[in-house]
């Protein structure tokens, strides 16, 4: 039975192409500016034009009892999603969808460069996307990026001072060449749930296949 995947936001340009309407703020201090961060992490999807995954899925809703489920992820660029499921399930949009990163940039205007630590020998950066300085909306995103292989490690949604929303990965590569999440984490205030509840979903990843040819008519299938 197919479940239809749930999240929040429009859907987007393709990955790599939404980094070039950016107006983004450079941080010279670093030696690198945000945009080029923002730039070298959305251009790590750009091979890919579809994939098909298993996925575990472990729903943690306050005093909701959902089971572990075993789903079908099939995601075509740059927004087509299915996910077959024999069960109710919650899946955060905004975590497997490959263009989703580029749709919240998109919605906004500035990234700036905020710092940058080392983590167990690894660099680590965190950039802040903000909305226009005249729009009315306080959304913004922060990012935090791995400075050897690009992949993201945390993104964070305030809208003011409340966080909506957070999304933590882990990632891992497939036939050698393309970064794939492995462990997906999506962290959510009350309200961003089914039942306008908070809590988490975790999503494992595996038996990935890239780039397959998935045909547009596999997303109209109910």
């Amino acid at each position: 039975m197919l479940r239809k995947a749930c999240g929040i936001g429009p859907a987007g340009a393709l990955l790599w192409a939404i980094v070039l309407t950016l107006g983004c703020a450079a941080a010279a201090a670093w030696g690198i500016s945000g945009e080029e961060i923002i730039r070298k992490t959305l251009d790590l999807n750009k091979e890919i034009s579809d994939y098909r995954a298993e996925v575990a899925v472990t729903t943690d809703i306050e005093d909701v009892d959902i089971p572990v489920r075993h789903i079908t992820v099939y995601y075509k660029q740059p927004d087509k999603m299915r996910v077959d499921s024999e069960g109710v399930v919650f899946v955060p949009k905004t975590a497997i969808g490959l263009h989703s990163l580029g749709t919240l940039i998109a919605e906004n205007s500035r990234c700036v460069l905020a710092g940058e630590k080392q983590v167990n020998g690894r660099q680590l950066y965190f950039v802040k996307v903000l909305p226009p300085e005249d729009a009315s909306d306080e959304e913004r995103v922060v990012v935090w990026i791995w400075g050897d292989n690009w992949t993201v490690q945390k993104l964070q949604v305030f809208r003011g001072q409340q966080q909506l929303f957070q999304v933590r990965w882990v990632y891992q590569k497939i036939a050698d060449k393309y970064w794939m999440p492995k462990w997906i984490i999506f962290t959510a205030s009350t309200g961003r749930l089914p039942g306008r509840k908070q809590g988490e979903v975790t999503l494992h990843f595996s038996k990935i296949e890239v780039n397959l040819g998935v045909k547009d008519e596999i997303f109209e299938q109910e």
